[in-house]
């Protein structure tokens, strides 16, 4: 069984009305519970599943990407993360090396990928909310391929399947010890292997996760949320 589906299931029976996420659209922050989270994940493999095998997914902290990584790499297929700030020739040089067969791509990113299909995040959000039923398939066990360069600069593919990242998340548990009555700020971009193993151990925890994407605004959501 996917770990994500284990995860999202488990903070959807026990805790269905508590916060799972918060995250800001504009200058509002925004809330939704864990059920309103499994229903968007829900609705969204309804539209991809079957349909895509390897999806990249470019952009940064918003509730598009995190609901599109759950989304494919719980239930549809393998997630290639990209990081936003890369060039148009870097991240095609990383396509050569993993071809997508769907661009998942914030709006605000002035980047065309002609070759490629391509979903933005505005498409994301209409989906989520259609609120469609699916079969989901807790058999499914995505890969995840994070980019680096290393120290050489050369463009690499590194992939992690869900042993080699879950493996260490009720070891961090019992390190941190925190619960559902927690919450945790993601300011660290999610493409990132830190924020990812930190964010698959808050969905282990049921801890509510905050997205921001903007270091200047540090002190306004510790404020505000």
């Amino acid at each position: 069984m996917s770990k994500i589906n284990d995860y999202l299931e488990k903070n959807y029976i026990k805790f269905p009305n508590d916060i799972g996420l918060i995250y800001r659209e504009n200058e509002i922050y925004k809330e939704i519970t864990n059920s309103e989270i499994y229903e968007f994940v829900n609705s969204l493999v309804a539209k991809l599943n079957g349909k895509y095998k390897d999806v990249a997914i470019i952009g940064n902290n918003k509730l598009e990407w995190i609901i599109s990584f759950w989304a494919v790499f719980g239930y549809v297929g393998d997630v290639i993360a990209i990081d936003k700030e890369l060039d148009k020739d870097n991240i095609l040089e990383i396509f050569d090396l993993e071809k997508p067969d769907l661009v998942i791509i914030d709006d605000e990113i002035n980047v065309k990928f002609e070759q490629y299909e391509c979903m933005y995040f505005s498409q994301v959000n209409e989906m989520m909310k259609e609120k469609t039923d699916s079969v989901l398939n807790d058999r499914h066990s995505g890969n995840l391929y994070l980019h680096t360069s290393g120290t050489t600069g050369t463009q690499k593919l590194v992939k992690l399947d869900e042993k080699n990242l879950f493996g260490v998340i009720p070891e961090l548990n019992k390190k941190w010890e925190v619960t559902h009555k927690d919450t945790c700020l993601f300011i660290i971009p999610l493409y990132h292997i830190y924020a990812l193993t930190t964010m698959f151990h808050s969905m282990y925890a049921g801890v509510t996760i905050i997205l921001e994407t903007d270091y200047k605004r540090m002190e306004s959501v510790l404020k505000e949320t």
